[in-house]
């Protein structure tokens, strides 16, 4: 990914026929590399779904109860967005919303009341403030699906080759 930025912003060569000498200078690597990093988490953030990888992690998240309500724990680090969630149970998956959205705030009111609680029909997830995930009905506590996208650390950049595009061409 260094080559590829180094070379979006012209600071690679391709002659061979001239020699290179070394001397003491900005340290443009290390510049590029506090900005690659960023860039690619905006990415993971941003970006259209089909153009990034979607993983599932359905074996990596926690369910937990208190009181009546349940809430989906996620990967502490390298979860950056839930595309997707279905419980066991559920006739559909359904996309978190979030809690202060309109819709979201709506959700919470009716997970908070037993009597307007959803169905497996329509079931609800709505990603609280904390990251964690409240999810309802919850009739067998088993996470059939989360579908997110994950970040595979800082070694490693996956993405679909038009988001190279949106590499800045200046420093």
């Amino acid at each position: 990914m260094l080559e590829i930025w180094r070379q979006r912003l012209g600071l690679c060569t391709t002659r061979t026929d001239a020699s290179i000498a070394e001397w003491d200078g900005i340290d443009t690597d290390a510049m590029l590399l506090a900005r690659m990093r960023p860039w690619y988490l905006h990415l993971l953030d941003t970006a259209p779904p089909a153009l990034l990888p979607v993983s599932e992690a359905a074996r990596q998240c926690t369910l937990s109860q208190s009181g009546s309500s349940h809430h989906l724990i996620l990967p502490p680090s390298d979860c950056r967005r839930v595309l997707s969630v279905k419980m066991q149970g559920w006739q559909r998956s359904v996309q978190p919303v979030g809690h202060d959205t309109p819709e979201g705030a709506a959700l919470l009111r009716r997970l908070a009341s037993p009597y307007a609680r959803p169905g497996t029909g329509c079931p609800t997830a709505v990603l609280m403030a904390d990251g964690r995930i409240a999810v309802a009905p919850v009739d067998i506590p088993v996470v059939e699906s989360l579908r997110a996208i994950l970040d595979s650390g800082p070694e490693t950049y996956t993405l679909c080759p038009s988001l190279l595009d949106t590499i800045p061409t200046e420093i």
